[in-house]
């Protein structure tokens, strides 16, 4: 999931953490939560995660980046999930994106 426009805290933590679905291994990213000048580095792994602040390089502009991992995932679920937790009052030109990698189950 990639989207220019920030992440709001509480949404992110009730309606992505609070709802993962059973098929979720991992999900790392870089997020960006409006109000915080920082980036956070995000890391998942089952139910544990950890989130720690970091500084965005000089002439990054802030955006967010999140990787999930995991089998039997509905990937238009987490990507209407991951929307809902975007910032309101962030106009942009660019929509947020969910790139499918691969959504196939090779291990039985």
């Amino acid at each position: 999931f990639v989207s220019p426009q920030s992440l709001d805290l509480n949404e992110f933590r009730t309606r992505f953490l609070g709802t993962l679905p059973p098929g979720v291994f991992r999900s790392k990213g870089l997020l960006a939560f409006k109000g915080y000048p920082v980036r956070f580095v995000f890391q998942l792994s089952g139910r544990r995660f950890e989130i720690e602040q970091d500084l965005w390089p000089e002439g990054t502009k802030p955006s967010t980046q999140l990787v999930v991992i995991g089998r039997n995932l509905d990937t238009a679920e987490l990507h209407e999930t991951l929307k809902s937790c975007l910032a309101s009052g962030e106009a942009t030109s660019d929509s947020p994106r969910l790139k499918v990698v691969a959504n196939e189950s090779r291990f039985s």
